[in-house]
């Protein structure tokens, strides 16, 4: 066995970062030096001895050198500079509100803020904020359940920037948002590493330009959506675990280059779409082939990574076109004839990379015949009841891969390199495996037919079994 196991092996070699693929750098600039984020080398680069010490003592706040304002269990900062916070909050805010052009930093050592009424941390004003979570700290974040706004209706997150927001560092934040979302920003978000544990009524990260997540470990359970842009969303490495959504991943184009995620939804796992939640439109049809006419500039390109969704709602639902050039693509979609587990209104063009996909088989759609990838799908006459294997073998006797859908379906599709035009292949069913299986997918162990499905001789770039 196994060619699967040679499939999973590049993908995890793929979620090393590949920031060629995105044109992401450190600098903020891309090759031709067009800005296409706030980032800069320097957000990351201070002097120790100008760091402000903030200090939270439950009722009370300590400031020194006294640079920043501080009214009861509120403090203000007004300046650009490195602000240090340790301690805790019984029910204060942090606030950032200051007109300079220099970034404000703030180094959370060790902090836990409670605010019934208002967002923990507030970003007003700000040219940028770079918030750094110290090493080996535990950091959290918590908001009741209304809060008092501006004419604006802001703050709407635990964490709340008006303006440009990058998290980075090796320590933990974990949020509790009772409110609304969990970390929001009205401009450009990017979180460069670190640990975050997010529980939230509504969206878990939210930026408004775009999210670029370049690394970190990432737990989210929410109401809304996982990670949300309204513009952009990049993922170029990191663990992300959206263990309860509405759509796990959403924006008006996903990028995905490197990374390891792992969506549950109630709706979509991946979309994109303009606006808020529910906005998707796109169609299915009756067969695997080409989608609908795009109804706007959204997009979704896969580069490299490893995806696991588990929707209720169409799997990965992209209302323009999907590329997939390396990477593993997973997906058990729906068990409703109403969505399907892949759905685009574009193209979806495969030259790299593997997926595996099951769901209900009503609105089911494959890969589009510009791509250099081959697929084969079957529908079956009755669903298959959940956990049921089903293996694709060589008819010279190679197994290919074996998959087990953790619910009801009643189609499959497989797409991988080592499919080849003119070569045959036959699809089992039952059966058992004596493989390691992870995500449903069996490796490094011997399957046992049970029935055998069909057959086919693959002629084109999307091929039945029957």
């Amino acid at each position: 066995m196994k060619t699967i196991s040679k499939v999973l092996v590049a993908a995890a070699i793929a979620l090393l970062p590949l920031y060629s693929c995105e044109k992401h750098y450190a600098d903020g600039y891309d090759d031709d030096t067009e800005k296409i984020s706030h980032e800069e080398e320097s957000d990351y680069e201070w002097d120790d001895s100008t760091i402000v010490e903030i200090t939270l003592n439950g009722t009370s706040i300590d400031v020194v050198p006294a640079v920043a304002t501080v009214s009861g269990t509120s403090v203000t900062i007004t300046d650009a500079g490195v602000y240090r916070i340790s301690g805790n909050l019984d029910d204060g805010q942090i606030i950032v509100n200051t007109t300079d052009e220099e970034a404000v930093r703030l180094i959370l050592n060790g902090v836990e803020i409670y605010c019934s009424a208002s967002a923990p941390i507030f970003v007003e004003k700000a040219s940028k904020t770079v918030v750094k979570l110290e090493e080996g700290t535990e950091n959290r974040l918590t908001d009741g359940q209304t809060y008092t706004t501006n004419s604006d209706g802001e703050p709407g997150a635990t964490l709340f920037s008006n303006s440009n927001l990058t998290l980075f560092g090796e320590g933990t934040l974990t949020i509790e948002a009772n409110y609304n979302d969990a970390i929001s920003c009205d401009d450009g978000l990017i979180i460069k590493s670190g640990t975050y544990n997010i529980e939230a009524v509504d969206d878990g990260i939210r930026g408004k330009d775009y999210v670029i997540i370049d690394d970190g470990v990432f737990v989210v359970n929410v109401g809304g959506d996982g990670l949300h842009a309204d513009a952009n969303l990049t993922v170029n490495g990191g663990d992300i675990t959206v263990a309860k959504s509405y759509e796990g991943l959403e924006g008006a184009t996903i990028v995905v280059n490197a990374g390891t995620i792992h969506v549950i939804s109630s709706d979509d796992g991946l979309n994109t779409a303009g606006g808020n939640d529910g906005s998707g439109t796109g169609g299915g049809q009756t067969g695997p082939g080409a989608g609908y006419q795009s109804t706007g500039n959204y997009n979704c390109t896969i580069n490299g990574g490893y995806i696991f969704i588990n929707a209720t709602g169409d799997g990965i639902d992209i209302n323009g076109s999907i590329t997939m050039a390396d990477g593993t693509l997973i997906v058990s979609g729906p068990t409703s004839s109403g969505n399907g587990a892949i759905d685009f209104d574009g193209t979806f063009t495969v030259t790299g990379g593997t997926i595996i996909a099951a769901g209900s088989g009503g609105m089911e759609q494959g890969i589009s015949t510009s791509s250099s990838q081959y697929a084969v799908y079957a529908f079956f006459n009755t669903y298959q009841t959940a956990n049921t294997l089903v293996s694709l073998w060589t008819t010279d006797g190679e197994e290919l891969i074996t998959y087990a859908n953790p619910k009801k379906f009643g189609f499959v599709i497989f797409v991988a390199p080592e499919l080849k035009k003119g070569s045959s292949y036959q699809l089992y069913y039952s059966g058992s495996s004596t493989g390691t299986v992870k995500d449903g997918v069996y490796t490094d162990g011997d399957y046992t037919p049970g029935t055998k499905f069909g057959e086919c001789t693959i002629s084109s770039i999307l091929t039945k079994i029957q």
